[in-house]
């Protein structure tokens, strides 16, 4: 069967006057123009045997899929329609359909535009205008992805600037069909009724947790999956965008497969009852393995370490979160996820956790039943694989392979397994590759409990304008500022454990300035110094 075919024939004819009040971000002046509209039709897969071979899985240590991807070969240059608008550029526009899907995903295996170009994706009825793309975001011009799309068809529209002399490509390798409802009434996911929604009192305590939690969508060869992924702090507290999750969500994945992954930021409902429309959200596309479990067949304690090609903006506000990987239980926590790919949800233990294993190997996992709060009776379902479990300090101490817990009645109390960090630690092989220590402990300082990095500002970290030396140090460390201090600045020191260990006012305008750290046992430190405008760190090293 051919997965792409031309509609011969069919064209859309849109102009001016039929067009909803609604600014797209291509401009609206190509509507002055009647413009015919090629339209590509892909047919959609089996649904049904995707839906059986789905109730065979979904017990086992399986991701929450959603997807089918068609694959095709698109060069979207070639098969869209161009009109040209003196004065400004080119403009393309290409229809691609696949009858009843829920939603539709575009997938591409070259993606390379000029500076000042647009790529955006939208349904034709233009009601959506969520999924753009411009220039330098794919770094590599290969493998990406854009934004899911409600519904069976989209609409593909790309403006170039008049003089443009850059080469340019836009490929499309394949189109993910949704044929499970990925936005439904309310325009999100369909978590069961009992969850409790993180911004809920349930969630008092646990808000800066929450914003290190992402959804992810997966792409794993011909397969879209949800899954739910934690941020995750490091020793030396420097930002690197490691995210936590699990081995399952992405066992089988390549490189491309990684490349073309989508992470949700903030995806959650601003007040305890559900929104009445989808909340906002910002996302990152892309990411590279790190580590992770070697055992397919028994998974360990199924754990998947990424870096994400992009550092995580500022602006998003991200709590990196913090660790402990001793085998030590708590008698109450948390777990944070994206159900179903739903927003941002929260589930409640109050009794010990016992330590378990999923199969084979034992002492792998954390057995955890969770119970009924204010607001729900919080559980874990399918796109809940990767979350974070928290301890009663609020450290992240497993990731969620799977369990019987459910919404329906019978289920609620049923037990959930989370693989243990303490063995995703070192326990799973003797290399670098799988192992979280040489990634989240680097300079190997031996520290075991770590708290988390909560990023509230974009002027919180400027240690470009601190230089430290020497660094390493033993006893005298000299800061060299780029600009004079202002008078009565505050300097502190913190250790890993985010502990203060020194305060000392800073009274000189001289832009290098002593600090005295002899006092202080070796290990990693940070320093921050706070001016009556802004804040500066830098982290240091005392042997």
């Amino acid at each position: 069967m051919k997965f792409q075919q031309l509609i011969t024939g069919l064209f859309l004819i849109i102009f001016m006057q039929g067009i909803a009040q609604k600014t797209s971000p291509i401009n609206q002046q190509i509507y002055r123009y009647g413009q015919i509209i090629p339209c590509i039709s892909l047919p959609g897969p089996d649904v049904q045997n995707l839906i059986n071979q789905d109730k065979i899985t979904e017990k086992d240590a399986t991701p929450y899929r959603f997807g089918q991807i068609i694959p095709t070969q698109i060069d979207v240059l070639k098969s869209g329609n161009w009109v040209y608008v003196v004065g400004e550029g080119s403009y393309l526009r290409l229809i691609i359909t696949s009858a009843d899907a829920k939603a539709l995903i575009p997938y591409y295996n070259k993606i390379n535009i000029p500076a000042g170009s647009r790529l955006c994706v939208d349904n034709p009825s233009k009601t959506f205008i969520k999924s753009s793309y411009i220039a330098g975001e794919n770094e590599s011009g290969f493998s990406y992805a854009t934004e899911t799309i409600p519904g069976d068809s989209i609409l593909i529209e790309y403006f170039q600037p008049s003089g443009t002399q850059y080469p340019t490509e836009i490929q499309l390798s394949g189109i993910a069909y949704a044929y499970k409802d990925v936005y439904g009434t309310n325009d999100f996911g369909h978590a069961g009724k009992c969850e409790v929604n993180a911004i809920c009192s349930e969630g008092n305590n646990w808000q800066n947790q929450k914003k290190g939690i992402v959804r992810i969508l997966v792409k794993n060869g011909a397969a879209t999956y949800w899954c739910s992924g934690a941020l995750i702090n490091n020793t030396l507290q420097d930002k690197t965008p490691y995210l936590l999750t699990a081995f399952h969500c992405g066992n089988g994945a390549g490189v491309n497969d990684i490349s073309q992954w989508q992470f949700y930021f903030n995806f959650e409902s601003q007040f305890c009852a559900n929104p009445i429309v989808q909340p906002n959200f910002q996302k990152i596309t892309g990411a590279q393995k790190v580590a992770s479990s070697k055992n397919i067949s028994q998974l360990d304690s199924d754990f998947l370490l990424l870096k994400l090609n992009q550092n995580v903006p500022d602006t998003y506000k991200p709590y990196y979160c913090g660790w402990n990987a001793e085998d030590i239980g708590s008698a109450t926590g948390v777990a944070i996820h994206h159900p179903q790919g739903d927003i941002k949800k929260i589930s409640t233990y109050t009794s010990p956790l016992i330590s378990s294993n999923w199969s084979g190997t034992p002492n792998t996992h954390w057995k955890v039943s969770w119970v009924k709060t204010t607001n729900g009776h919080g559980v874990t379902e399918g796109g809940s694989s990767g979350s974070p479990l928290f301890n009663s300090q609020g450290k992240l101490i497993g990731t969620l392979t799977g369990g019987d817990a459910s919404c329906d009645s019978i289920y609620l109390t049923k037990p959930d397994y989370f693989g243990k960090l303490w063995y995703h630690w070192d326990k799973t092989g003797t290399v670098d590759s799988l192992q979280l220590r040489p990634w989240l402990d680097p300079q190997n300082s031996g520290i075991l409990d770590m708290n988390g990095l909560l990023i509230s500002s974009v002027n919180d970290f400027k240690a470009a304008n601190i230089i430290l030396s020497p660094n390493p140090a033993t006893d005298v460390i000299q800061l060299q500022l780029s600009t004079p201090l202002t008078h009565n600045s505050i300097l502190k020191v913190y250790d890993v454990s985010g502990k203060p260990v020194l305060t000392q006012s800073l009274t000189t305008s001289s832009q290098f300035i002593n600090i005295n750290i002899e006092d202080l046992p070796a290990g990693i430190y940070i320093m921050l110094i706070q001016t009556s405008k802004e804040s500066f760190q830098a982290r240091f090293i005392k042997r």
